[in-house]
Order: structure tokens, then C-alpha cells, then sequence
């Protein structure tokens, strides 16, 4: 029976990588096609920007299939840990079964939503917009057929019963919505006992999101199931949300098309003769590098891979270069153009342009303060430095590395000089990074761009997933007047700007050891702007208090993503890497401080260019 569901789940999961590469290539070419139009021959196309808003739709949805076949849907796993190993087994069985129920309702209620629509014409392309809305349940069934095989297989490995298993499971989630239906309790006073218990069991993040959502639905009865399928996509249904798979892609490509190698060869070349100069050649090359991923773990990843086995290498502690790649990496989300930045700017409603623009100074502070703080430690340590390259070979590094040097210029120069969108300027990047990396580089081959491609794809659901069940959260917050509520408590406390701050900060550093950026923001921000907004706070100063604050999460466990992929790399446990990372945690939060008592530090960039 495993091997029977096994073959199922994989052939799904073929067709599900397929699709996922025609989506890719089909919203890369509207975007691209709707620029050059747009731009060169000053004829706008009217339906470029609907068939990339659909597609995108079909690329976040069944890149969470392929997300959750692959176990690699975010999820909080420590909290399992506080269990005794006996049982662990059956918590695992409990955590699938609450999927299953997501999976369940979602493709019902979503299928019914689509079938309403299928008269309604798209006004562009004039086809149906129930194709876009069958994203959705189409990729839960898919969904829960990964799951079927997901639970066989652990059952079998667990406790040997892989039918067993599966009953459980099945009737855990008959049990658990049945209870939630037909008991006469008002469940949505308890969403955050729901929500906190979803993630200790290793529920992935994006369905205990959605999942607290719903079970409030079916508590309060006026709110119909169908609003969640339909909340998940409207969410979503944004042309400015298309910027993060667009830089996450530019990301992939970069990595496997070697610009993020000759990034780090020239800023090797440039400060390697210092003693401890990897130490600063790392941080400039992970700020270059977040100038064009947008993505923390990618940074992280991209830069530690080639970094870190040399730098160990030449003498230097394992456990420290661990923590100062996670710290580096975690510039990722303080740099244009930062995932998080991008979420933000959409659900607080400023200016991407003035926010990046914002975001320099401090991100530089933060940076510094990192290559400082590394620099004071390898001096202690007697770390080596390497030998100074000559200003002719640094020459020749630097000609060698311009076509990735150029990258971030082209990125941000468009966006902040106002000649295209966020969006575009994405799929600008995509576009070159694979002109560079196939045509001049020759590093990334033909045939594995396809490969790039779907694994960008599914890096994206991974983070959209977030964001869709994040709207649908934060639509029921809005609709249950929670944030009004959050505002009358924080100004219980204090209505000074400055110490509402304080508070606040001091609330999203705990947020953050245990909720990534995208949820933070997705969950978090909503309910905290009424107040942010009433006591005069600047939104994008408090923007950039968010970042450098989820990047101090990032490398705080227990969730610290940067730890763990920078850990991975380099096999050091998390616990000896964070006894390491505490000196460049202490640098961030000093930043921080200064940012949030001096917001001057944010504005004065964007005043002296008059962005707003």
C-alpha cells in the first residue's frame, strides 16, 4: 500500500513540477513582454498583467504541493520537543490530520467558489476566471494525496502500522472538524490557544494560519466557508506581490549561474588583507548579494556555501564563521529588494520606492556593525589575513565581476529612479541574471534552467503560502475590529511615540523568536498600525524598525532561519552556534535602538532625494 500511494504522490507530484515550469516561463514573459511594450514601443498591453496575476496563482498554489511533498513547508518543529519521544510519533499523526482537514475544506468550499465564477469573463484575456480560482483546490487534492503517502510512509517507519496510521489520521480530522461544527462552543475566542498549539504539534505554519481562521468561521456561523478559498486568492490577487517570486527567482538564477561567486571573489580581493578580512569581505559580499535575492535564506546560502569551507580553512573557528554567515545572511531582509521590505510596503500601504530608499542608512549601520564586531573578535583570536592581490589583479577581479556588480544598480536604479515598478524591475533581473549567467558567465547550461526555475518556483509558494493565509487571518482580525482593540491596550500603557516603540519592540523581538518575517508581517503589522498610525509614527520608519527587528529573529533561536541554514552548511550544532552569534545579536539591537530613538537615521535619505 506505501508503494501504491508512493507512485500516486510522485506522478502528482511530476505533473504538479510541469505545471509549475510552464506557470514560471508564462509570468517571467507577460511581465517581460508588458515591459518592453510598455517601455520601448510605448504600447501598453492590456493583458499581460491579468494572465501574470493568474498564473501566479497556480505557481504559489502548487508550489505548496510540491512544498509539502517535500516536507519543506516552514514549520516551528522545536515544540515537539517538549513532548516525551513516546509519543512523539502520534503528535505527528495529529499535526497531519489538521492538514488533511485544511486540504478538505479548502478544496470543497474552493471547487463551489470556482463553479459560482464560471461565468464571469476576465476582462483582458475574456476567458473565465474560474481557471484561476481552481488553483486552489486543485492543489489541496493534490495536497492530500502527498499526505496520504506522507502519513503511510512515517506510520510504517514509526509504528510499523502504516493503515493504522492512516485511520488515525482520518479519523482524528472527522473528529476534530466535526467537534468544531457541532459542539455549541464559540471557538474564536480561542484562535491564539488554536494557533500557539497548532505550531508546538508542527502544523506548517501557512495552514495553522489559515486553519485558526476557519475554525473561527465555523464558530461564529454568519461567516460562510466559502470566504476562506476566497480570501486565500483575493489576498493574493495583487500585481505588486509578484515582485517576491520574481527577485527569489533572480535569486536562484544568481546562485547557479556563478555571479554570487565572483561577488564574493571580489570582495575577498578587495579587504582579504586585513587581518580578519573575510570577516568584512563576507558582510560586503552578503549586502551585494541582498541587493538582488531580496531573500535572508538566500543570502545566507548563496554566500555561505562558497565563504564559509574556505574560511575554516584558513584557521577560523567553525562556530564563529557559522554565526557571522547567519548574521550576514540576515542583511537579506534589511537591503532592497527585501522580501519582507516588499510584504510590508503592501500591507501598510507606502511607498516601495520610499522605503527602500529608507532602508540604506540603517541597513549600513547594521552591516557595519556586524564587520566591526567580527573584526574585534578575530583580532583577539589572531585570525589570518590573506595576502594583498595586487591593484592589477584587483583590476582584472573587478572587470571579471561587473556583470554582477552591475545587478543591483539595474535592480534598484530602476525602482527608486521611478522608471518601472518592483514588479518589473523583477523580472528585469530575471531576465539579466540569465543573460549573464548562460550567455557571458556560461556557468547555468540550458538544460537546468527549467531545474532553476521550478526551485525558485517553490521557494516562492513556500513564502506566498504565508501570505495567503496570513490576508485570510487578517481579514478576520480586521472584520472582528481586533486591531482597534490591540491600540486601546497599547495606549493603557503609553501614547508617547517614543516608548510605544520601546514596548513594541520589545513585543516583535519575542514575536520573532518564533515567527518568521512574512508571518510577522502578515499577522502582526495589521494589528499594531491603528496604534503605530494614531500617535504620528512615520509607517516607514516603523517599516524599518520591522526589518532590522526580524532580522535579529532571524539569528535568535528558536527559530533563527539564518542559524539553521548557516548551521547546515557547516554541521555546527544550534547550540554552539548561538552561544557564537549573541556579539552580532547585541550589534543589531544597538542599531536597533538608535534607529527607533532617532528616526531621523530613516528619513534622511529619502528627504535629500525627495522620495516619499
Amino acid at each position: 500500500m506505501v508503494e501504491f500511494l508512493k507512485r500516486i504522490s510522485d506522478r502528482v507530484n511530476v505533473v504538479s513540477k510541469v505545471l509549475l515550469a510552464v506557470a514560471t516561463i508564462t509570468i517571467v514573459t507577460a511581465v517581460f513582454l508588458q515591459v518592453v511594450f510598455r517601455y520601448l514601443l510605448h504600447l501598453p498591453l492590456s493583458w499581460s498583467e491579468e494572465l501574470a496575476r493568474y498564473t501566479f496563482m497556480w505557481i504559489t498554489f502548487l508550489g505548496a504541493s510540491v512544498a509539502l511533498k517535500q516536507n519543506s513547508l516552514p514549520t516551528i518543529t522545536l515544540g515537539k520537543d517538549l513532548f516525551p519521544k513516546s509519543i512523539r510519533p502520534y503528535l505527528y499523526l495529529v499535526s497531519k490530520a489538521i492538514s488533511l482537514v485544511f486540504c478538505y475544506v479548502i478544496a470543497v468550499n474552493g471547487t463551489d467558489l470556482a463553479l459560482s465564477v464560471v461565468h464571469d469573463k476576465s476582462p483582458g484575456l475574456e476567458f473565465t476566471v474560474a481557471w484561476s480560482y481552481a488553483a486552489l483546490p486543485v492543489s489541496c487534492v493534490f495536497m492530500m494525496i502527498h499526505l496520504f503517502h506522507l502519513v503511510a510512509e512515517e506510520s510504517r517507519e514509526r509504528i510499523k502500522r502504516p493503515l493504522l496510521g492512516l485511520a488515525t489520521v482520518v479519523g482524528l480530522a472527522l473528529l476534530f472538524w466535526y467537534g468544531i461544527n457541532e459542539l455549541n462552543i464559540d471557538f474564536s475566542k480561542y484562535i491564539i490557544v488554536f494557533l500557539i498549539g497548532f505550531f508546538v504539534i508542527g502544523v506548517p505554519i501557512p495552514i495553522s494560519l489559515a486553519m485558526v481562521a476557519m475554525i473561527a468561521f465555523a464558530s461564529l456561523d454568519e461567516l460562510p466557508m466559502m470566504i476562506a478559498p476566497q480570501r486565500m486568492f483575493v489576498g493574493l490577487d495583487s500585481f505588486a506581490l509578484m515582485a517576491v517570486p520574481f527577485f527569489m527567482l533572480a535569486g536562484a538564477i544568481m546562485h547557479a549561474g556563478g555571479i554570487a561567486q565572483r561577488l564574493i571573489d571580489f570582495a575577498s580581493a578587495l579587504l582579504g588583507w586585513i587581518r580578519g578580512g573575510l570577516i568584512p569581505a563576507n558582510v560586503l559580499a552578503s549586502v551585494i548579494f541582498a541587493d538582488m535575492s531580496g531573500s535572508a535564506a538566500s543570502d545566507t546560502a548563496a554566500i555561505g556555501n562558497v565563504m564559509l569551507p574556505g574560511m575554516i580553512a584558513r584557521g577560523y573557528e567553525k562556530n564563529f564563521v557559522t554565526a557571522l554567515q547567519a548574521a550576514a545572511g540576515s542583511l537579506g531582509v534589511q537591503f532592497p529588494p527585501s522580501t519582507g521590505m516588499l510584504l510590508y510596503a503592501f500591507v501598510a500601504n507606502v511607498s516601495i520606492a520610499g522605503l527602500f530608499m529608507a532602508s540604506f542608512v540603517p541597513g549600513f549601520l547594521v552591516a557595519v556593525s556586524f564587520a566591526v564586531t567580527g573584526l574585534i573578535i578575530a583580532r583577539r583570536r589572531n585570525y589570518p589575513a590573506e595576502k594583498w592581490v595586487g591593484m592589477r589583479n584587483l583590476g582584472r577581479i573587478f572587470i571579471s565581476s561587473i556583470w554582477a556588480l552591475i545587478t543591483p544598480i539595474l535592480i534598484l536604479g530602476s525602482i527608486l529612479g521611478g522608471i518601472c515598478t518592483a514588479t518589473e524591475a523583477g523580472v528585469i533581473a530575471v531576465v539579466y541574471s540569465l543573460i549573464v549567467s548562460v550567455g557571458i558567465y556560461r556557468e547555468l547550461p540550458l538544460n537546468k534552467i527549467i531545474g532553476v526555475m521550478t526551485t525558485g518556483a517553490v521557494n516562492t509558494a513556500r513564502v506566498m503560502f504565508i501570505v495567503s493565509a496570513g490576508m485570510l487571518l487578517g481579514w478576520y482580525l480586521s472584520s472582528q475590529s481586533i486591531p482597534q482593540e490591540i491600540a486601546k491596550l497599547l495606549f493603557s500603557i503609553t501614547k508617547d511615540p517614543f516608548w510605544l516603540l520601546v514596548v513594541i519592540n520589545i513585543f516583535l523581538i519575542l514575536v520573532h523568536t518564533i515567527l518568521e518575517t512574512g508571518t510577522t508581517i502578515l499577522v502582526i503589522v495589521p494589528i499594531l498600525l491603528p496604534a503605530i498610525l494614531a500617535v504620528g509614527i512615520d509607517p516607514i520608519h516603523f517599516g524599518i524598525i520591522i526589518a532590522i527587528n526580524s532580522a535579529l529573529g532571524m539569528i535568535l533561536p528558536p527559530i533563527g532561519i539564518c542559524l539553521f541554514v548557516s548551521s547546515a552548511i557547516t554541521n555546527v550544532s544550534l547550540e554552539d552556534v548561538t552561544k557564537a552569534v549573541w556579539p552580532f545579536a547585541l550589534a543589531n539591537l544597538g542599531v536597533l535602538s538608535l534607529v527607533t530613538a532617532f528616526p531621523w537615521i530613516v528619513h534622511f535619505l529619502p528627504s535629500l532625494f525627495g522620495i516619499k
